[in-house]
Order: C-alpha cells, then sequence, then structure tokens
C-alpha cells in the first residue's frame, strides 16, 4: 500500500481565493480591449468580468455587481447611489477611471466601508486639447466649411480669430488651467472663475501671472470663448441656463468638456436658436448617450463630441492602466489615491 506524504502546510489544499472584479459599463468599449485587462487577467487570484453594454437600469447594474469585491466602473453616467451600493454585499473597492464622482453617493459609500479610488491628472492635457479643438473647430466654422465643400459648394464666408479675443475658464482645477495654458498660447487673453462661486476667492501660485481671477459674472460678460471645467454639485447642477447664457455676448461660443448637467439643454437651445450667443460646443450631455430626438442635432451652430475627449490613446493607456493599479493596489493592502477620506 501506498501512501502519500500530506502537505506541511494544510492551507495547500484550499483553493487559492479568487477576488471578483467586475467591470459593468464598458460601452463603447475601452477597458475590453486593453492592456490594463490584461494585467488584471494575468492574476491568477482576480477574476474580471466585463460587461460591454450599459446596464439598462438600476436593477441590471445591481445583478451585475452583486457577487463582486471590486467594481471598476468605466462611464460616469453610471449611478451608484445608497441602493445600489446597499445591494452589493460583497463590494470593497470602487475604482473610477477618471476622477468624477457626482454619481457616486460618497455617504453610502462610507457607511457600507466601500473604498472610492480614482485617476487624477492622466487626462489632462487630452481634455483641455479636446476643449481648445472644439473653441478653433467652432470658431473657424471648421465643421461647415467641410460639410459644405464636401457639397460641391466653395463659399466666401467670415470666420472669428481667436487670437487676441477672451477665454472665460469656469473651474481652475488641472484641466481648467491647462486649457488656459493652451489658450494664452494662441494668444488670447485669459480669465479663470474658480467653481467656489460664493465669498472671497484670492491667488494662489497655481494661477498664471498673465491670468486674471474673476467673478462668473464678471467672467460671462467679457469672454468671447467660456469654457467648462468644473465639477457637478447641487450648487453647480444647470449652472448656465438661459440668465447666464443671456449674460454673454452674442458673439459667444460656449465649450463644455467636463460634465453635461453644468449646463440646462433645454435653455441652450433656446440661446442658440435665437441667436443670443453664437454658437456651442459639447463633450458630456445631460443624459448620455445623446437622444436622437435632442433639438441640439438639428442646430448648424452646436458641434457635438460623444464624451471623447479624454479618449486619446495616450490617455486611455494612462487611465486605465492607473485603474488597473488602483485595484491590484487595494487588493494587495497598498496605498491608493483614493477620494474618500
Amino acid at each position: 500500500m501506498i501512501f502519500e506524504t500530506p502537505p506541511d502546510d494544510p492551507a495547500e489544499l484550499l483553493p487559492e481565493k479568487r477576488h471578483l472584479v467586475v467591470v459593468p459599463d464598458d460601452f463603447p468599449p475601452v477597458f475590453a480591449d486593453s492592456t490594463a485587462l490584461m494585467r488584471l487577467r494575468r492574476r491568477s487570484d482576480i477574476e474580471t468580468v466585463v460587461h460591454t453594454s450599459q446596464p439598462r437600469n438600476e436593477a441590471d447594474l445591481i445583478e451585475r455587481i452583486t457577487n463582486a469585491e471590486t467594481v471598476l466602473s468605466i462611464r460616469s453616467s453610471t449611478p451608484f447611489n445608497h441602493s445600489v451600493i446597499e445591494a452589493a454585499p460583497s463590494l470593497q473597492h470602487l475604482a473610477i477611471w477618471g476622477t468624477a464622482i457626482d454619481n457616486i453617493s460618497m455617504d453610502a459609500a462610507r457607511r457600507a466601508g466601500v473604498a472610492v479610488t480614482h485617476t487624477p491628472n492622466t487626462a489632462t492635457d487630452a481634455v483641455a486639447e479636446h476643449a481648445l479643438a472644439l473653441a478653433l473647430t467652432l470658431a473657424h466654422r471648421l465643421h461647415e466649411l467641410d460639410q459644405r465643400v464636401r457639397g460641391g459648394e466653395w463659399p466666401g464666408v467670415r470666420i472669428t480669430q481667436l487670437a487676441g479675443k477672451t477665454a472665460g475658464v469656469i473651474g481652475a482645477g488641472a484641466v481648467g488651467l491647462r486649457f488656459a495654458e493652451l489658450a494664452h498660447g494662441i494668444g488670447m487673453d485669459v480669465l479663470i472663475c474658480p467653481m467656489q462661486l460664493h465669498g472671497e476667492v484670492t491667488r494662489n501660485e497655481a494661477f498664471p501671472a498673465w491670468s486674471q481671477l474673476t467673478g462668473l459674472d464678471e467672467l460671462l460678460e467679457a469672454a468671447d470663448v467660456v469654457s467648462l471645467h468644473g465639477r457637478l454639485s447641487p450648487s453647480t447642477d444647470h449652472l448656465i441656463d438661459l440668465s447666464r447664457l443671456e449674460q454673454m455676448r452674442p458673439n459667444a461660443l460656449l465649450v463644455n468638456t467636463a460634465r453635461g448637467r453644468l449646463v440646462s439643454e433645454q435653455d441652450l437651445t433656446v440661446a442658440l436658436t435665437n441667436d443670443t450667443i453664437a454658437g456651442a460646443a459639447l463633450d458630456v450631455f445631460e443624459h448620455e448617450p445623446l437622444s436622437h430626438n435632442s433639438p441640439l442635432r438639428s442646430l448648424s451652430n452646436v458641434i457635438l463630441s460623444p464624451h471623447a475627449a479624454a479618449a486619446t490613446n495616450e490617455a486611455l493607456s494612462a487611465g486605465l492602466n492607473a485603474a488597473a493599479d488602483n485595484v491590484m493596489g487595494f487588493l494587495d493592502g497598498r496605498e491608493v489615491p483614493r477620494v474618500d477620506r
């Protein structure tokens, strides 16, 4: 009779514990075919499930994440409210690609002991460049001219030069300040209004010497290009409404690469239709994807971009890998960039 020698450590008989990581909202897919996903799947202790469609509703989202230890959220439109977090008993870590947390109930996360991490400064250049590209395209009417030439026209038109004009930057975070640098670089004067809309705002070392710190009303009245770079909060929801649009110059251009709900789309449609302002360029919307019935689709003085500002190869690689680093770092007990403290 042959007897096998038992292992010295009984734990060797137990299968390795696998941590379930769920991506519930990778649509349009960016994570599904990334090196970041491959890095996670190389770990024998991590099982990764990626959904390449948006959750149909809250119940669908809950079903997708029910057994997840870590949820890696790709889209800021996915709501992690009280009921979603409370319905995920295994959830320990919510990893956000990006920095926005307006779709997360931080109170519920804290009560449930769920750590929330983000990926700061991975798309700063990409979003700032996109905002400037939108402003230049709008001012030079490139979207309109391209279509007219393709249609057989050779139109004589007037376009707007931005050099010598004034850029108004609302929001003085990393992206807002980088956009300010780019606007200054093409010869624009720059006004900056931090998102601290009430109380005295003082200049600090983050503000370039060539910029002017100003209040929101003064900025709206003076700027030729108004570019939004602030966070969404109860106090900034529909910050730009009809009354604020009416403060702007008739030749002014509005650019939003921050959060859709900073702007009332209904009021913006009215302002664009009535020539209250000259044009708008939007990368973000109140509801995404943008409805097929949205009146913005039919306006010639608006440029629509599908929440793509951060989708450069460089920013995607940096941001998705940073999110994967946060997942692995949290599981390994290492320090990770948290927003819940």
